[in-house]
């Protein structure tokens, strides 16, 4: 009995670390800054760095102070992630240059030591009882005030109203590029991809078992949110298309315990006819205009300028050896390559802005099965999971997958995205 109770202690205090950890995550990460939007980079992977860092050493002294530790084996999706990070080191250190793939500036940020506190965050979260807690629904409170504040920066950004000088260090032109605490138009639309689904779909499935105050802040946060979409770019609507194209899907599997079967099978037919299209405007149909035209065929204008980036990120790709092929030029490969062979003359390319094919060129053929088998195993998880939570986690990680497809892995999204996935791979017992 007293090893019973001594075991519960020891998953209480870990639950609580975890539970604690996300919350900080999704409430201060997207509000966080040091010098406005001059150095906003530097300050949102610097707090990430340092609450992941207080997370694990908080683990480590509950350990030192008697609390029994329970490590269980890695599910599939965390075994993908850690294959990641070691195809990506190995990249980085074999090609990279020097200590800099650590920290990794010229790669936003996304460099060894940020990749192995993501892997660590996931397996410690995986390996968590939070959702066997009663609390567990909290996190969403945090990521609903910061919604909400992030909604109120970006409506009073958008109308020209200043009130913490976040632009004082900024020209005009570069004024139109920045809103709320999130920093870049494209990163916004990465943050409101991943939290406005989530807080719908939890009011919807759960509308009946919430409390008045949690009914008004998350739909008092969608709105604002929904308010100041104009103040993001074009590609938080990949993003949230796809969230409200799955989200009946997902409501009835919540209901039922399995997916619409003609739901699932017209979705089907839609995506091959989207790929079919896509494929035949980019090969015999490439001349055709109108609106099909203007979105479907990739050029070197399409989306400001995305579709000579990939031509020529692609072609950096096309002259690896075999061997970085297979496992990639490592952590900055991209700005070397650009300074070689500029694209832009006034600016380095750092990144593919396509995250797909950027783990592509960073971390090979290996790198990128890994990241995708990551993906799909949570996935996998969620599908299997009667949790309205995960289901909601499930709608962000599918809403920021797709609009990854034309953005970039950073310091400002990516924490929140990956804090999201480890949530999914906790078990529900």
């Amino acid at each position: 009995m007293n090893n019973i109770r001594s075991q519960n202690s020891a998953t209480d205090c870990y639950t609580v670390a975890a539970l604690l950890y996300v919350s900080a995550v999704f409430a201060l990460h997207p509000l966080i800054m040091h010098n406005g939007y001059f150095d906003i980079t530097e300050a949102k992977a610097a707090f990430y760095t340092g609450i992941t860092a207080t997370y694990i050493l908080s683990l480590v002294m509950l350990a030192v102070c008697g609390e029994k530790v329970y490590f269980s084996k890695p599910g599939k999706a965390v075994t993908c992630l850690w294959i990641y990070f070691a195809v990506y080191t190995v990249s980085s250190l074999a090609f990279g240059k020097g200590r800099e793939v650590f920290i990794a500036a010229d790669n936003r940020y996304q460099g060894i030591g940020m990749t192995l506190l993501y892997a660590l965050s996931v397996y410690l979260i995986s390996n968590s009882c939070i959702w066997k807690d009663s609390r567990s629904g909290s996190v969403f409170y945090s990521a609903a005030a910061a919604l909400l504040i992030n909604g109120i920066f970006g409506i009073m950004n958008y109308h020209g109203i200043d009130p913490f000088g976040l632009y004082r260090h900024m020209s005009v032109f570069e004024s139109r590029k920045f809103f709320s605490g999130i920093g870049n138009v494209d990163f916004i639309s990465a943050y409101f991809s991943l939290f406005i689904p989530a807080l719908v779909f939890i009011t919807v499935s759960k509308f009946k078992e919430l409390k008045s105050w949690e009914k008004t802040l998350y739909i008092t946060a969608c709105f604002a949110g929904i308010a100041s979409l104009p103040a993001s770019s074009s590609s938080v609507y990949i993003g949230l298309g796809c969230s409200a194209i799955l989200f009946p899907l997902l409501s009835v599997k919540l209901k039922t315990g399995r997916c619409p079967r003609t739901y699932t099978v017209i979705l089907v037919i839609l995506l091959i006819v989207f790929l079919a299209a896509f494929v035949l405007f980019n090969t015999a149909c490439r001349e055709a205009g109108g609106i099909a035209g203007k979105y479907l065929v990739i050029d070197s204008d399409w989306g400001s300028d995305r579709g000579k980036i990939w031509a020529h990120v692609f072609n950096m790709f096309r002259e690896f050896t075999p061997l970085r092929k297979l496992i990639g030029g490592g952590s900055g490969c991209i700005a070397v390559y650009d300074k070689n062979l500029r694209i832009f003359p006034d600016a380095i390319l750092d990144s593919a802005h396509n995250e797909y094919l950027n783990i592509l060129v960073n971390s090979g053929i290996l790198g990128l099965a890994a990241c995708l088998g990551f993906l799909i195993f949570c996935i996998l998880n969620a599908l299997k999971s009667p949790n309205a939570y995960k289901n909601a986690l499930l709608l962000v990680m599918l809403s920021y997958m797709a609009q990854a497809a034309v953005n970039i892995a950073q310091p400002m999204t990516t924490p929140l995205f990956v804090t999201a996935a480890a949530l999914i791979t906790a078990e529900d017992h």
